[in-house]
């Protein structure tokens, strides 16, 4: 028997396109948080300190899911939520919040602060994959 030994096939290094999420949290820190934990599990993360900042770089920049405060200065997440919706009505948004708003139908998922950014990720990964190469 003669087994020939053959050279490995060499694949390519295939960069899949990675999921974008837009974080809005008047907090450094939870902003901070949020970036750390969602960026190790393979998604973009792009932050802001506000609902008016958030609208601007939703126009600056295509994004697969947003996360927002409730509480914050000025714009509260609930009309931030309400916002996106206007503009991008299919754009899912997570409120990650200490304080839980009424119902509305521009929050497809509210998750209390307390269940921490671990709860935050299972849930944004459910609606969104990391990996745009699963996406439906």
């Amino acid at each position: 028997m003669n087994l020939q030994m053959t050279q490995p096939i060499a694949i390519p290094d295939i960069n899949f396109p990675r999921a974008t999420v837009l974080c809005v949290d008047d907090s450094p820190e939870m902003l901070f948080i949020c970036r750390r934990f969602l960026e190790a599990r393979g998604y973009e993360v792009l932050t802001a300190s506000s609902g008016e900042a958030a609208l601007q770089t939703l126009k600056e920049h295509p994004v697969d899911a947003a996360i927002t405060d409730n509480e914050m200065p000025g714009m509260s997440g609930l009309q931030l939520a309400q916002e996106i919706k206007h503009l991008q009505r299919n754009l899912p948004v997570l409120m990650f919040s200490s304080a839980r708003p009424d119902f509305s139908p521009s929050i497809d998922c509210f998750l209390d602060k307390s269940g921490g950014p671990s709860a935050l990720v299972n849930a944004l990964q459910c609606l969104v994959p990391a990996c745009a190469c699963v996406k439906q």
